[in-house]
Order: structure tokens, then sequence, then C-alpha cells
């Protein structure tokens, strides 16, 4: 025995009394709800929502260039700082035998 209520479908297979089937499948209900939270004016709002886009767009690309900047002035900053107190790194000293000077 089936019964379809809405999407779903119940299905009792080989019911030993019909009658308790059919209790049982009527039993089963289904009551859809619709919600609709749709602005109604939609040209308005895409523009609105291609504006935010844009305008994040915009932070972002601000945030990463100050961003870049700073660490560019902070690595800088502490190799000046490191050359002025006589640190060298490992890769900065190298060997050259000006031959070019004859």
């Amino acid at each position: 025995m089936a019964r379809r209520a809405g999407p779903m479908i119940s299905v009792i297979v080989s019911p030993l009394d019909a009658d308790d089937a059919e209790r049982l499948l009527a039993q089963v209900k289904y009551e859809p709800t619709v919600t609709w939270s749709e602005p109604v004016n939609k040209t308005q709002n895409a523009a609105r929502d291609t504006a935010k886009l844009l305008l994040g767009i915009c932070v972002l690309a601000g945030v990463l260039i100050l961003a870049s900047v700073l660490l560019g002035f902070f690595f800088g900053g502490s190799r000046i700082l490191l050359a002025r107190f006589g640190i060298r790194r490992a890769d900065e000293s190298f060997t050259s035998l000006n031959i070019s000077g004859k």
C-alpha cells in the first residue's frame, strides 16, 4: 500500500491488516509553507549590491597596498639597521675580484 502527500511517499509493504495500514497512511500529512522575503524592487537592490561589491574590492585593494608598503618599510628598515650596526647576513657577504680596473 502506498500514499503520496506532496513530495513524500508513504509505503507499507505487505501489511497484515489492510485497515490498520490505511489508518497509518492517513496519519501522514504534508503541509507546505512558503515564505516570500524577496524585495520588491530588484533593479535598485542589484545596483546597490554591485556598488557594495565594487566598494569592497576598492577597500581590499587599498588595504593590500597599505600592507605591502608598510611591510616594505619594515623589511627595508631592518636591513638598513642591521647594516648600520655591522651585522651581516650570510647571503650578503660575497667576494668580488674588481678586475675591471685595468
